[in-house]
């Protein structure tokens, strides 16, 4: 008998350690870049135990889409798109920005998005960041949702 349970204990680890290696691993990943253009899609605002969530809503009727931009000479281009006298689509003069990454962390310096950011989510669709400020002893957290614009 104690020979039987021997054997069911070896047999139970040998169960899990194959189950745990197993053949999920399809080989070494390369994490989705940061450098692209992203369209704004939602905004979520935390304070006190409540959620504030909006759609972006800064897109000028007829015209394209705003986007953010992360350029791999980290610049950091924020356009927003406008109708001029002549009624065209024009996108506005971004003011100069440059951003760092470092793993998780993402510093913008300079434009309305200046601040630093923990990316939640980096995909080759989507780019999620949050910044936590406390202003009169009121923290709040900002979340950004962002969408890949295809090219």
């Amino acid at each position: 008998m104690k020979s039987f349970s021997k054997f069911g204990l070896v047999l139970w680890f040998s169960a899990i350690l194959l189950t745990s290696c197993g053949g999920d691993d399809n080989g070494p990943t390369t994490p989705a870049s940061i450098i692209a253009k992203w369209t704004p899609t939602r905004t979520v605002i935390s304070a006190n135990g409540g959620n504030i969530s909006s759609n972006y809503s800064g897109n000028e009727p007829g015209c394209e889409k705003d986007y953010i931009e992360f350029t791999a000479a980290n610049a950091f281009n924020n356009v927003v798109f406008f109708r001029d006298a002549t009624n065209t689509c024009t996108p506005s003069a971004a003011e100069p920005a440059t951003y760092t990454k470092t793993d998780n962390t993402l510093v913008i310096t300079g434009d309305i998005y200046g601040g630093s950011y923990q990316i939640t989510r980096l995909t080759n669709a989507e780019l999620v960041i949050e910044i936590e400020e406390t202003n009169a002893g009121i923290t709040t957290k900002t979340t950004r949702y962002f969408s890949r614009v295809a090219e």
